[in-house]
């Protein structure tokens, strides 16, 4: 992937998590994990040493190696990883949504392109046409004034959030990679007012929008409202307390005891089916309007024939020399499934969970620390002993 290329696409779509190695020697070298960490900001990893960065444009100007930043090395350093993918399939499936992103980010941050009238007047034209909704900062994007804003926008459709704000004359644009709770929490820390999230999505916000804009503020309403939820809680909490009492006077009023239990049965019968005609109307928005933007496991290919052969032995030399080092280390798994492998090992409190792909091993650790292999980059043996030493350094 060429460096332009990725860095258009850490700006524009985002990217949660990636790692380079050196070219020379394949020596992991830089981790980044681009979403908020302490006192919200994001991390770059360096060997061991830890660089914290709030802005995603700040990633190519810190100065991280030899007093270069991530562009001046660009020679030295090779990507190893995107997102739990290798690069090339990261690229190949990129280029798949790539349609369904925001490019103009690019042009504006970059390119310098557009100005800030044009951006607001792009992101007017994609709320519009219901490619965007506008969570918190302005009442309607149109009323933005270019010197000064500070506004969250989300795209359903490739599950992101961005924040855009004024700084310092120019908009800087964030990709926000998180859940629509932590969304709740930045949009109450920055003290936003107003904005579809904070107006429960009304429907006064669809007037001279598309069809399809009016159909994602019912479709997010849907999925992000707490009354009904909260109703059918209510009313069950009232027939298991009612259902409780009738149990206390089963014997002199076995009839109310009875109508009570029914009552409480087709409470939950109904509660089901509320569920499922919602979900079914939730997923005909998605099926209408939505790509399925997962990428396809069939792109990963058949498993790695060496690491196949390993898995039909039982990995019996690399769970040996685990063995021989900590006995009381137990292992579970080993099973072969959809294409990918299953491998436990547990101590005490701590853990380390393998899962073997096609192309990549990705290990996990108690605490959803990720460590990734890339099987092209080793031979089996040199894999094994990198193994090895990281279960060791984990258990012990």
């Amino acid at each position: 992937m060429l460096f332009e290329r990725f860095k258009q696409i850490f700006l524009t779509y985002g990217i949660c998590e990636i790692e380079f190695s050196l070219k020379e020697s394949n020596e992991r070298l830089i981790r980044i994990e681009n979403y908020k960490m302490q006192n919200r900001n994001r991390l770059i990893r360096v060997y061991n040493k830890d660089i914290y960065f709030y802005d995603c444009r700040d990633l190519f100007n810190i100065t991280i190696i030899e007093d270069c930043n991530l562009e001046q090395n660009r020679d030295k350093i090779q990507i190893d990883i995107i997102d739990e993918m290798i690069e090339e399939d990261y690229e190949q499936w990129y280029s798949s949504i790539e349609p369904l992103t925001f490019n103009y980010f690019y042009d504006y941050q970059v390119k310098k392109s557009i100005n800030t009238e044009e951006l607001i007047k792009k992101l007017c034209e994609d709320e519009y046409n219901g490619n965007l909704l506008l969570l918190a900062g302005t009442n309607e994007l149109s009323d933005l004034k270019p010197d000064y804003f500070s506004i969250i926008i989300q795209t359903p459709e490739i599950h992101r959030f961005y924040v855009l704000e004024t700084k310092y004359g120019e908009v800087v644009i964030n990709v926000l990679i998180s859940f629509i709770e932590e969304i709740k929490k930045t949009i109450k820390h920055k003290r936003y007012s107003t904005g579809r999230l904070l107006d429960m999505y009304n429907d006064k916000n669809a007037k001279n929008k598309s069809e399809k804009y009016r159909e994602l503020l019912k479709h997010e309403k849907s999925q992000n409202s707490l009354f009904l939820g909260g109703v059918l809680i209510s009313i069950e909490v009232v027939l298991f307390c009612l259902l409780l009492f009738t149990i206390t006077k089963i014997t002199t009023k076995p009839i109310l005891f009875i109508v009570s239990l029914i009552c409480f049965i087709l409470s939950w019968v109904l509660i089901f089916k509320i569920g499922k005609a919602k979900k079914k109307k939730e997923k005909a928005f998605e099926d209408k309007y939505f790509q399925n933007i997962n990428p396809d496991k069939k792109m990963q290919g058949e498993m790695n024939p060496i690491i196949l052969e390993k898995y039909n032995t039982k990995f019996e030399s690399f769970l040996n020399r685990i063995k021989q080092n900590d006995p009381k280390i137990k292992i579970c798994g080993l099973v072969l499934e959809d294409n990918c492998i299953d491998l436990q090992l547990e101590k005490d409190s701590r853990g380390l969970y393998f899962n073997f792909e096609p192309k990549i091993l990705m290990i996990f650790d108690e605490n959803d620390i990720t460590y990734y292999y890339r099987y092209d980059r080793y031979t089996y043996e040199e894999l094994e002993d990198n193994l090895v030493k990281l279960v060791k350094n984990h258990f012990n």
